[in-house]
């Protein structure tokens, strides 16, 4: 069975010369994964199971966990563990650091935000090598952190764009050679699987030079939120954040880490998780 929490997840089956779009789309969403479940450790865990955030987090897993996310049967775990037509452990070999994949030719993917890296810098080694999925429709990458319901209901919407049942394996032209995967699959592959034309730049072999990601910021509709009202910030920081004149997440997005550190009460893990929150200007 596939697993999504270790590092030594595998399944049986012969080595091939051919790409997997399965086994990419299940490692680009098991990278999301493990940074939401680093994330949680961080100071997130106090967060209620109704929060958008945790809803988040669930939707994602359920991407590449057995019961699937809607259009799934099964997720791309369940999928790999019903098939023995490719080895993530020797695919990893081939295409990534042994642990998890670096290459990736089917499916866009790009660094979490360095807010994102800031929070995880203690937590997670070799932040270069983790990534999230890039959705193929709208080519926007999966937000790692959700604050509201509208942001919730967005990055479900780019959610959905994603395959429900990528091909095990294809040519390096793009053409599916998985004689198991269902039609409708194969009609949703992205331009440039179906002309055969190669990666574009977006497509990127994650590498130390790779460019900076998009910020994880909120959307303006939730600028005037009360400080007490941002995910994160517990009664007390709200009362510092407060009276230092702190008041609404704007406030706080347009302040710099230094002018929030110097605030009595306000520890550099609080400001870190803050920024990860609500970004900066």
């Amino acid at each position: 069975m596939a697993d999504q929490d270790s590092e030594s997840t595998s399944t049986d089956g012969d080595s091939v010369p051919a790409t997997s779009p399965l086994v990419e789309h299940y490692d680009a969403f098991r990278s999301l994964c493990l940074i939401h479940k680093a994330l949680l450790k961080s100071g997130l865990d106090e967060l209620e199971e109704s929060d958008p955030f945790r809803q988040w987090v669930r939707d994602t897993r359920s991407m590449i966990d057995e019961e699937g996310f809607g259009e799934q049967t099964t997720g791309y775990g369940g999928q790999l563990k019903n098939t023995d037509r490719v080895s993530i452990s020797e695919y990893r070999d081939e295409r990534g650091n042994k642990k998890r994949l670096t290459e990736f030719n089917f499916l866009d993917v790009t660094h979490p935000s360095p807010a994102v890296f800031g929070l995880l810098n203690e937590r997670m080694s070799d932040l270069n090598a983790w990534y999230v999925p890039v959705s193929p429709d709208s080519k926007t990458p999966l937000p790692v952190l959700v604050e509201t319901k509208i942001e919730l209901q967005r990055a479900r919407a780019l959610l959905a764009e994603f395959r429900p049942s990528p091909p095990v394996l294809a040519s390096s032209e793009g053409k599916p050679i998985n004689k198991e995967t269902p039609p409708e699959s194969l009609n949703r592959l992205p331009n440039n699987e179906k002309s055969g034309s190669a990666p574009t730049e977006t497509q990127l072999n994650i590498s130390e030079g790779s460019s900076s990601p998009p910020q994880d910021d909120a959307s303006s509709e939730s600028s005037d939120l009360p400080v007490e009202d941002v995910r994160g910030v517990s009664s007390m920081v709200a009362d510092a954040l407060s009276e230092a004149g702190y008041k609404t997440r704007a406030d706080l997005k347009a302040a710099s880490d230094q002018e929030l550190a110097a605030i009595d009460g306000l520890s550099e893990q609080q400001v870190t998780v803050i920024r990860a929150v609500v970004g900066s200007q």
